[in-house]
């Protein structure tokens, strides 16, 4: 857990945030963001929603 909230409290230096909550929706997002940056486009992400995603995580 020390990991976590360490690595959590850095999210916004990330270009991407991946919640894995569904296995199968985490793998096609994962696989979406390769297919995009292979093409050299990047990904708008939700912040809000990553935001909130976090707070409820580390509550």
């Amino acid at each position: 857990m020390n990991k976590f909230n360490e690595e959590v409290s850095h999210w916004n230096e990330y270009n991407y945030v991946v919640v894995n909550d569904d296995l199968n929706e985490c793998y096609n997002t994962i696989l979406s963001i390769i297919i995009s940056e292979k093409k050299g486009l990047s990904q708008k992400q939700n912040l809000s929603e990553i935001k909130r995603k976090i707070n409820e995580l580390i509550e």
